[in-house]
């Protein structure tokens, strides 16, 4: 039985050598929360002319230099949104607003927080007021000091998010590529399964895990096309509906029927459909029966515990990070959090503890909610995440950091 690190490994190097790839033109409104297809280069200088930061008066520094008198006539109002004003006079000045192109002539601006202004009939001064101190350029956004024309200014694998909206509307465009993740069936297996809302026998279990296992993927990526399937105990019709299926997805995820038990067939039918296992069993708890493999067509294939909490968490820690390297072709590494009461575990098996995140003295923690065994799932509901404890080692003590994994549904929660 192979460790988690080893099960990890495997599972990348697997998927690395897959030839998986899907893009798509989308509208910039609809670009949220996708990844981009394709480097985003600068459509011009940014800024694209000596922006004015600051409204104020624009003068010629060199030629206050020159004179060192602080008292200054107004030839004209430059505001953002209209060409370059010109200075005719270089004694003279030129009001601006922020964001407004720095008028010929000029290369110094002083705020209007630091100028003393006169009216006199037609015309307007401006006095500087004594203790404000001049430089060439000062309060000027230089002309391509951000970026150049040309100059890459967004790598393809970046999420758009709100900031990144703001950089591609910048550069004039409507539309985006973006990557999309291959299309996923999810699959439980059981006789014993029943759908919500039809009616429920004494020896019969609702059918959940196929919906928590949609919802986790679904709230790490809202654009991954997903259908869900059943199998029930019976080989030969396992065997052509996961035929079909393997036909038409790429991402295949099977709940259930990987156990030890006389109808647990899904390591055999995968086989004598041609995929390729990489592992079966994991020294992990929950999940310890987890497998992996590949299809003939490149497929990726898991088939999880039906457990519901052993499925949901095999989900979060090994198939969430493989829809996140499909999009960035990097492995995320999780961040840390510190234990916040002690914990004991004994069997040599790494240990994924479902945590309740709170605030002590300014750091996040995690405090460990216990359920009754990996059928518990109700316990999962009030829980963030889960941290990953280590098989090394029994006692755990509080303040100790641990690797975490949050349900992808609750990434602004505590």
């Amino acid at each position: 039985m192979i460790s988690v690190s080893v099960a990890q490994r495997i599972v990348f190097e697997a998927i690395a050598k897959l030839q998986i790839e899907n893009s798509e033109i989308v509208s910039l409104e609809k670009s949220r929360g996708l990844i981009l297809n394709t480097d985003i280069f600068g459509e011009r200088n940014q800024p694209p002319f000596h922006r004015v930061m600051m409204d104020g008066m624009a003068i010629n520094f060199s030629e206050f230099e020159k004179s060192r008198k602080r008292k200054f006539k107004v030839e004209s109002i430059a505001r953002a949104g209209t060409p370059a004003h010109s200075l005719i006079n270089k004694s003279n000045a030129i009001e601006v607003m922020t964001g407004a192109p720095l008028p010929v002539g000029c290369d110094c601006v002083i705020r209007y927080e630091d100028l003393i202004e006169e009216i006199n009939g037609s015309e307007t001064f401006q006095t500087i007021v004594d203790s404000v101190e001049l430089s060439s350029f000062k309060n000027i956004h230089p002309l391509g000091s951000d970026y150049q024309k040309g100059d890459v200014i967004l790598k393809s694998g970046s999420l758009i998010d709100s900031t990144i909206m703001a950089i591609l509307a910048s550069q004039g465009l409507k539309e985006v590529s973006v990557k999309l993740l291959p299309k996923v069936a999810i699959i439980s297996t059981g006789d014993e399964l029943v759908n919500p809302g039809e009616v429920i026998l004494d020896h019969q279990i609702r059918r959940s895990n196929p919906f928590a296992i949609k919802s986790e993927i679904e709230n790490f990526s809202s654009n991954v096309p997903v259908k869900l399937f059943h199998l029930n105990d019976e080989q030969e019709s396992m065997k052509k509906i996961l035929r079909e299926v393997f036909k038409d997805y790429q991402l295949i995820i099977i709940s259930g029927g990987v156990s030890k038990g006389k109808f647990d067939f899904i390591p055999e039918t995968l086989k004598e459909l041609g995929a390729v296992e990489h592992f079966h069993k994991v020294s992990q708890r929950p999940g310890k029966p987890l497998w992996f493999g590949t299809g003939k067509e490149d497929q990726i294939i898991f088939a999880l515990p039906g457990n519901p909490v052993s499925s949901l968490v095999s989900t979060r820690r090994y198939i969430v990070p493989v829809l996140n390297y499909l999009l960035t072709k990097k492995e995320n590494k999780p961040f840390q959090i510190r234990l916040k009461s002690d914990f004991e575990f004994s069997p040599s098996m790494t240990y994924f503890l479902p945590v309740v995140l709170d605030i002590e003295e300014g750091a996040v923690v995690g405090e460990p909610l216990v359920g009754n065994c990996s059928g518990d799932f109700s316990a999962l509901a009030s829980s963030s995440g889960f941290i990953e404890l280590p098989s090394d080692v029994k006692q755990f003590k509080a303040g100790e950091l641990f690797d975490y994994y949050r349900w992808s549904g609750k990434g602004a929660l505590l």
